[in-house]
Order: C-alpha cells, then structure tokens, then sequence
C-alpha cells in the first residue's frame, strides 16, 4: 500500500508500475471471461435438457 502511494504521488509514473498494474487487470480480466465461459458450458446442457 505504501508503495502504490509513493508512486501515486511523482506525477509520470513509471512504466514499469503502469504494466505491473495493466498485466494484473488483463489476466483479472481473461481469468473472469474464461471462468464465466467455463460456467456457461458446464450449465447450458442441463439448460438445454430443461428447455426440451
């Protein structure tokens, strides 16, 4: 937490923190789109089985 706060504050942050913090929210992202897709495969056959 005090890290991200000293960095906060010096206006350009460095790169290095910007990829940290983007590489975290893209494998945050891919990990809830493939856990959602994952879910929705495992559901959609009883689904399907309800429907018919």
């Amino acid at each position: 937490m005090d890290l991200e706060m000293e960095f906060g504050l010096m206006s350009p942050r460095p790169p290095i923190i910007d990829f940290a913090y983007g590489g975290m929210g893209l494998i945050i992202f891919v990990g809830v789109i493939l856990g959602s897709i994952v879910i929705v495969w495992s559901v959609m056959p009883t689904l399907v089985g309800w429907l018919l």
